[in-house]
């Protein structure tokens, strides 16, 4: 199996991290890299199974007996697919500005 980019660039993020804030460029960079490593679509798995007991959670709930409960619900649910959001309009810029 093929050694992920990833697990490669793992000691170069920590000194980098330890010694300053990684840059914007930088962050960008590793998460396309976990985009395009074979732990991608697990994580991609871990949070549609995440969200689907969320989900089921919320179809419980009765929003005027506990609306913190179902408010707190729906920003994990939220929360999880902004992590996914954000890489993948980080790879469409990148994809836009290779073609311009």
């Amino acid at each position: 199996m093929k050694k992920s980019k990833l697990t490669q660039n793992d000691s170069l993020v920590k000194e980098d991290y330890n010694n300053e804030e990684l840059t914007d460029k930088a962050i960008e960079s590793l998460l396309l890299e976990f985009y395009d490593s074979s732990y991608w679509p697990a994580y991609k798995k871990a949070i549609d199974i995440r969200i689907s007991l969320i989900d089921n959670n919320l179809r419980s709930i009765d929003p005027f007996k506990n609306p913190t409960e179902m408010a707190r619900n729906q920003g994990t649910i939220a929360g999880l697919r902004t992590i996914e959001e954000i890489i993948l309009t980080i790879k469409d810029s990148r994809e836009l500005e290779k073609s311009q």
